[in-house]
């Protein structure tokens, strides 16, 4: 019989940076936003391409210094919290998982050190109850980096007390080593991480398994970059290997 692992995919719940950050141009167009197009949707679209704007003067007619300045200046979504809608998105998927038995099927929940992941994989596998499954923080399945704030985490001895039953210990640095404020992280860089997650995955004595990241990283490791994945919803897959490359199939 194949060797499989059976892997629930779960993106966060609605953070904030959901509800007032950007929208690219693929979200738009490509995962079906347009078709709930409104002024403040615009607004959203078109922000990214103003601020690129400015910066470009800032650089251009002041320098290098006030462009690095402007590039930073989302600190409003740094590592940003749930919504309340986000709170009530994860009452609605713990109540499938409890009951579909699958909180009680999964072995380990694997989570991107971000306080957005963490609030969710913790609110939705019920973290420190009795019957709960272990946490574990791991980098490799964090989202992909842009410069944007949000994207950036915490120094890991400031999640440790909030989040007392996750082990973090497979996290080498407290401070954000990865994160660029001036260099977004290519496709290239992306796949390669996605290729040591899903090794780590492999190699986990756990036959299955939850994930709690983020859209993009979980698109890119599905193959499937037109994929739409609302938040806080739960998508169930196989996991096998052929030599060296993993595949996913329906479970």
């Amino acid at each position: 019989m194949e060797e499989a692992k059976i892997i629930h995919l779960v993106r966060h719940a609605e953070a904030f940076h959901n509800v007032d950050g950007d929208v690219s141009l693929h979200r738009l167009f490509f995962r079906g936003e347009w078709r709930h197009l409104s002024p403040r949707l615009l607004i959203r679209v078109l922000r990214p391409f103003w601020r690129h704007f400015q910066a470009w003067l800032l650089s251009f007619f002041i320098g290098k210094a006030s462009l690095k300045h402007a590039r930073a200046r989302d600190q409003n979504f740094f590592d940003p919290k749930l919504t309340s809608n986000g709170w009530e998105q994860i009452g609605r998927l713990r109540k499938i998982v409890g009951e579909s038995g699958i909180d009680r099927r999964v072995q380990l929940v694997v989570v991107s050190p971000l306080t957005r992941t963490l609030q969710t994989a913790v609110g939705v596998f019920g973290s420190g109850e009795i019957g709960s499954p272990p946490f574990v923080a791991q980098e490799l399945c964090r989202e992909r980096m842009s410069v944007r704030s949000s994207d950036k985490r915490r120094a890991i001895s400031n999640y440790a007390p909030m989040f007392t039953t996750v082990d973090f210990s497979q996290i080498e640095d407290d401070d954000d080593k990865m994160w660029n404020p001036d260099t977004p992280e290519t496709m290239k860089e992306l796949q390669e991480r996605i290729t040591l997650f899903l090794q780590w995955l492999w190699d986990r004595k756990e036959t299955e398994i939850a994930v709690v990241s983020h859209s993009s990283f979980l698109r890119n490791m599905l193959k499937r970059a037109n994929l739409l994945l609302p938040n806080c919803q739960l998508t169930t897959v196989r996991l096998t290997r052929s030599g060296c490359d993993f595949r996913f199939s329906d479970a």
